[in-house]
């Protein structure tokens, strides 16, 4: 992940926090209010060092499908996505793109997110967004990845029942 591929959109909270700095900015301007002006541009000093960080947590970061990956066709399974970068990082979470739901929250290792191929042969997993609010939750840093397709077997078949012999069970 690098600043080329990093999205930053505030969340409801940050947009509500943005929004009292302005007025509170506002208040400052129209009643000459030194300790308003304070108080404005120290939250806002702590905004861009929330931007600073939540940013670097996210940055630098590698995510990847180990090289074994492989699944059955039409049998719950789990991807498992390994991550690592130079420095540990915050909480973060994986969703699939389309579902909008947290599936996954984690620090640094391996993340497992369901997932049912359809068909058997080489298939490219749904794409995946990776998001982080750490620090604060004011900024939702996000990231969409599309993971390399992964080996899917066929669904296995089920073998013959094995058949007793003179009341005793044989073995298979």
């Amino acid at each position: 992940l690098s600043r080329k591929n990093l999205w930053m959109v505030p969340t409801a909270g940050g947009l509500w926090t943005f929004a009292f700095w302005f007025f509170l900015l506002a208040g400052a301007v129209n009643y000459q209010n030194n300790l308003g002006f304070l108080m404005v541009f120290l939250m806002a000093a702590v905004g861009l060092v929330s931007i600073a960080i939540s940013f670097r947590n996210m940055s630098d970061r590698t995510l990847q499908l180990p090289a074994a990956q492989w699944l059955f066709a039409n049998k719950p399974g789990q991807l498992q996505i390994e991550t690592d970068g130079p420095r540990p990082a915050g909480q973060f979470s994986l969703a699939y793109e389309e579902h909008h739901q947290t599936l996954e929250r984690i620090q640094q290792g391996a993340m497992f997110l369901p997932w049912t191929p359809t068909a058997r042969g080489y298939q490219t997993p749904p794409k995946i967004e990776v998001g982080s609010l750490f620090p604060f939750g004011w900024l939702h840093v996000r990231h969409r990845w599309q993971a390399d397709p992964v080996l899917v077997f066929p669904e296995p078949i089920a073998g013959p029942r094995p058949k007793s012999i003179e009341g005793e069970q044989a073995h298979s």
